[in-house]
């Protein structure tokens, strides 16, 4: 089970490339959803769940950069969520995500756990 820290959003940059936990604070959750082999796989993984996530519970659309990949307007609450794929100071790439919506936190919650199971798998 992962431990929860809650925190100031500003506080959020700072702790969270040190932690292996679900981080929560107004209106937003970053989840640490582990080590990919490379960029390119964390990216395609991502793109396959957020593309997936969209298909089976209704969302907005999808974009990314160099090492993001957004979801927007999922749906329950017109979540935003950003799966980041960084490499790291020794050279792995950590999957980071991060949901973001103005509803209650259940529906972020919701959204957040769905994507990390369906991460997982």
């Amino acid at each position: 089970m992962k431990r929860f820290f809650a925190l100031k959003a500003v506080a959020l940059s700072v702790f969270l490339p040190f932690t292996a936990t679900q981080v929560q604070a107004e209106g937003w959750s970053v989840y640490y959803l582990g080590d990919s082999a490379s960029r390119d796989r964390c990216m395609s993984h991502a793109r396959t769940v957020i593309n997936g996530y969209i298909f089976k519970n209704g969302g907005g659309s999808t974009s990314e950069a160099s090492w993001t990949v957004y979801g927007y307007d999922l749906e329950p609450g017109d979540q935003d969520v950003v799966i980041m794929c960084p490499i790291t100071q020794d050279g792995s790439v950590a999957a980071i995500m991060n949901v973001h919506g103005e509803t209650t936190e259940d529906q972020r919650i919701f959204v957040a756990d769905t994507i990390e199971t369906m991460w997982e798998k």
